[in-house]
């Protein structure tokens, strides 16, 4: 397995279709629970070992305090050897992050997983 610290190429996340518009749907739990948003689009950037990559297999949790944690799921070609990078950029309308995980297995599946935190202002 191979895993790059920092990668350059970044993923993207295409998330405008965030709100629940074309197709995204949202839930919100009681009180002051998390928002959770699925079915938006998201697109990995093609990093070295995995191709590019898009999905509406995804979901988004945004918490009372705005931390978000964003996840898409992917089905690609097999590839020779397992993918696993960490603190790759992820680019987001919600902010920028790069505290990210993206794993693309011998199989084909993938997963992105990315938290981003607000900042300060």
């Amino acid at each position: 397995m191979r895993t790059v610290i920092r990668f350059l190429s970044p993923l993207v996340l295409l998330l405008a279709m965030l709100l629940p518009a074309g197709g995204a749907s949202a839930a919100a739990t009681a009180g002051e629970g998390a928002n959770v948003i699925k079915e938006f689009g998201c697109t990995e950037g093609g990093n070295p070992g995995a191709p590019a990559l898009f999905t509406t297999q995804t979901q988004a949790v945004i918490t009372p305090s705005g931390d978000t944690k964003l996840t898409c799921r992917f089905e690609g070609p097999p590839v020779e050897e397992t993918v696993s990078l960490r603190d790759v950029p992820c680019f987001t309308f919600l902010g920028f992050a790069t505290n990210s995980t993206f794993v693309y297995t011998k199989s084909g599946e993938a997963i992105l997983t990315c938290i981003v935190t607000p900042q300060p202002q």
